[in-house]
């Protein structure tokens, strides 16, 4: 019996092993696939290992049908231009052609209303010159807002130093500065903070030729240094009329900067 009992294991161990790997194989298809945990996201939507091919499939089938199917004709354009034109009528007839926008003021046309003393500008006293000869870097081309002087643009070279020094009443000024605007004689609808405070503009510096005969040239304006990047902005403009276009507001909004 024990005999035919091997004989009949021997006989179907392969069968037996196919069956069982059959077994696992379809247990792991509806386990793992069919009734999977696993989801994967497509479209706002959730499908199982099983279901994303058949979805994908509907849908490529349904936008194969729109492609295929004639142009749907649109309808033709309203004409707007009507509503347009009796909207412009309307508005244009309800303007009074009598009126005019309001027109900025020109800087230039500002007026100060108020009479007031002119403030005493004091002057330069204590004044003294000294001349040295000395090597610095001389700028090797224009020095101006665009170009600033520095050891690129400039080379080492003998210079004739002249130091002009002066003493100069600044509190003095102020004070004057506010009792001509805002001080007790001023009316109190004339007081005004803002012009008490002077603003420095320039120095101007002048010079004498001495000639060979003991005789004086006239007085000279020297110009600004070279390395100076603001000298075209403090040119010294004595008359109003050629001042550029802001007038005066504009240049003491220049000069009012403690760097310039």
């Amino acid at each position: 019996m024990s005999e035919k009992r091997g004989n009949f294991f021997e006989s179907h161990i392969e069968k037996m092993v196919f069956a069982i790997i059959g077994i696992v194989c379809l247990w792991l298809l509806i386990t793992r696939v069919l009734i999977s945990p696993n989801y994967v996201e497509f479209d706002n939507k959730k499908f199982s290992p099983g279901e994303i091919d058949t979805y994908i499939f509907n849908e490529a089938e349904s936008l194969k049908y729109k492609l295929e199917q004639p142009p749907e004709p649109k309808p033709a354009q309203k004409s707007i231009i009507n509503d347009f034109l009796a909207k412009l009528n309307l508005a244009a007839g309800s303007i009074d052609g009598n009126l005019y926008p309001p027109q900025p003021a020109f800087l230039s046309d500002v007026v100060i209303h108020g009479k007031y003393r002119i403030p005493s500008m004091g002057q330069v006293d204590d004044v003294s010159v000294e001349h040295i000869r000395a090597v610095a870097y001389i700028p090797t081309m224009v020095v101006d807002e665009e170009h600033e002087y520095s050891k690129t643009n400039s080379e080492p070279n003998d210079l004739d130093l002249v130091t002009v020094e002066g003493r100069f009443d600044v509190s003095g000024l102020y004070a004057n500065f506010y009792e001509s605007f805002a001080g007790k004689g001023v009316k109190e609808e004339w007081r005004d903070p803002c012009l008490a405070q002077p603003v420095f503009a320039a120095v101007e510096l002048q010079r004498q030729d001495q000639f060979a005969d003991g005789s004086w040239s006239d007085w000279q304006t020297l110009p600004r240094a070279e390395i100076d990047r603001n000298k075209n902005m403090l040119e010294v403009i004595e008359d109003v009329e050629q001042f550029p276009a802001g007038g005066i507001k504009v240049r003491m909004l220049q000069f009012i900067i403690p760097a310039v």
